[in-house]
């Protein structure tokens, strides 16, 4: 992890035991395409093989500071079907320069009323990128190949990035994703081994391994 990774976290981990999601912070998104279907390429000997699909996918993903101020993508990968990805959040170009206290993450989880948590999610940040993200994906792939009528599931899942432990755990998840493909949570092929419970006991330790907890 570089210094500049670490100074992300060095603030956040003495504030978890009363974490206000408000505070600086990044996400960990993980993007599927409907119903799991491989569209993106294949693991090759633990390496993935993008093919047009994904690299498209892999490249509207990079893209994303470049059209949203305040925005970084420091890892990310593509898999076959469903992207990986951290995602920080800026309050503003100055905190980028100081790294001190300056990162923003938007809090998804306000208990309220389903209708005013939908308001406020529609007007959040991140849900705007990754919204034009995944329409900025859907409109080319569909416009090259008509054939493919590609779509993605309707909702993403978000996880808050804690602690250094965690981001680092996340990183060596999204960088060792294709090498342990066989038994990812995300390949169809895999899931049908497991039953209910399995998957969700399989589930709980993936999420508790990332978190470091």
């Amino acid at each position: 992890m570089t210094m500049k990774q670490k100074k992300l976290f060095e603030n956040k981990s003495l504030r978890l035991k009363e974490y206000d999601y408000n505070l600086p912070g990044a996400y960990f998104i993980t993007i599927c395409v409907d119903d799991r279907k491989c569209l993106f390429g294949d693991v090759v000997n633990g390496k993935m093989a993008l093919n047009e699909l994904g690299k498209i996918a892999d490249k509207c993903l990079i893209d994303i500071p470049a059209h949203f101020e305040n925005t970084e993508i420091p890892i990310n990968v593509v898999m076959p079907n469903h992207v990986h990805a951290v995602v920080n959040i800026y309050e503003s170009d100055i905190a980028i320069n100081n790294m001190v206290g300056g990162r923003y993450i938007c809090h998804l989880q306000e208990e309220e009323s389903p209708k005013s948590t939908l308001e406020r999610r529609q007007n959040q940040k991140l849900p705007v990128i990754i919204g034009t993200y995944k329409a900025a994906v859907s409109r080319e792939i569909n416009k090259l190949y008509k054939d493919v009528k590609f779509k993605w599931q309707r909702y993403y899942h978000d996880h808050i990035i804690g602690t250094e432990k965690a981001l680092e755990n996340i990183y060596n998840y999204i960088i060792n994703n294709p090498y342990n493909w066989q038994i990812d949570l995300e390949n169809e092929e895999y899931l049908k081994t497991l039953v209910d419970k399995e998957r969700e006991k399989k589930a709980k330790e993936f999420y508790k391994g990332l978190t470091g907890k």
